[in-house]
């Protein structure tokens, strides 16, 4: 599936399968994430994150947020609501975050960056 300029750096997927998030890393050094719908395979919107170089995304547990690191000396962490597919606050981390994890419950999560491991 075509995703338009740039290239795919991480593949997320909703808890239930209906949704597919792909982070793409655009030649003008912009970060888009798609929104796929699974049961017809078309990208459903796009989310512009800005300028940053995306690193890792990830689907919490519940698969009501998404989270895209950022590699280099970008020191935050853009989150999406799945609900509307909109931007949130970011998460302001030390820069270099490679990935974020959670709990199966969703309650704790660790976040990597080149400096620490962080746990919440």
């Amino acid at each position: 599936m075509p995703l338009g300029d740039g290239w795919p750096i991480g593949v997320a997927v909703n808890p239930a399968g209906t949704r597919v998030y792909v982070a793409s890393a655009t030649i003008d050094d912009a970060c888009i994430v798609y929104v796929i719908d699974t049961a017809i395979n078309t990208v459903n919107t796009k989310v512009n994150i800005g300028s940053s170089y995306p690193s890792e995304i990830t689907v919490n547990p519940a698969g009501t947020r998404i989270y895209v690191t950022k590699q280099h000396d970008y020191t935050d962490i853009s989150v999406i609501n799945t609900a509307t597919n909109t931007l949130m606050a970011p998460i302001i981390v030390g820069p270099s975050t490679y990935n974020v994890a959670f709990t199966p419950d969703g309650k704790k999560s660790m976040l990597q960056t080149v400096e620490t491991t962080l746990f919440t």
